[in-house]
């Protein structure tokens, strides 16, 4: 389990951006620190892809795709078209990611794109009915 987050605390009267990432077991038994992410994104979606965490889009570098080694290393992977804030990420099988909505760049999209990880390339998806902006997708078993 992978966690990254780019928040503001208030320390006195100055204002510090943390910039943290953490990890944990299955068990979820302890939080452990690793590599921050590269760039400064908030509201940015994860997926799991081949075995490692991907951190795409959000508010700072809406088009920004990152890839973690599950070691160390944050690499910059092709950036998502166009950048999306508040939009909805799920990984479909092992190797590609349904990216929908958000705001794309000022308005809310309905706009669909798929990334597969193997190839690094992005995809045009069928777009929803509606336009929609910080929501989430989920799979059911009917859908498998």
């Amino acid at each position: 389990m992978l966690h990254c987050s780019k928040v503001m605390k208030i320390v006195g009267m100055t204002t510090v951006l943390l910039s943290s990432c953490e990890q944990s077991n299955a068990g979820v038994t302890s939080w452990t620190n690793i590599t921050s992410l590269p760039i400064v994104a908030r509201d940015l979606r994860m997926v799991t892809l081949n075995g490692n965490p991907f951190a795409m889009g959000g508010t700072g570098d809406s088009t920004s795709v990152q890839m973690y080694d599950g070691v160390s290393v944050w690499t910059s992977k092709a950036a998502m078209s166009p950048g999306r804030i508040g939009h909805a990420a799920l990984a479909l099988d092992n190797d590609r990611a349904l990216v929908c909505g958000g705001s794309a760049p000022s308005s809310v999209s309905n706009t669909c794109v798929i990334y597969t990880a193997s190839t690094n390339v992005w995809t045009t998806a069928p777009a929803m009915a509606q336009a929609r902006n910080i929501f989430n997708l989920i799979m059911s078993d009917s859908m498998l």
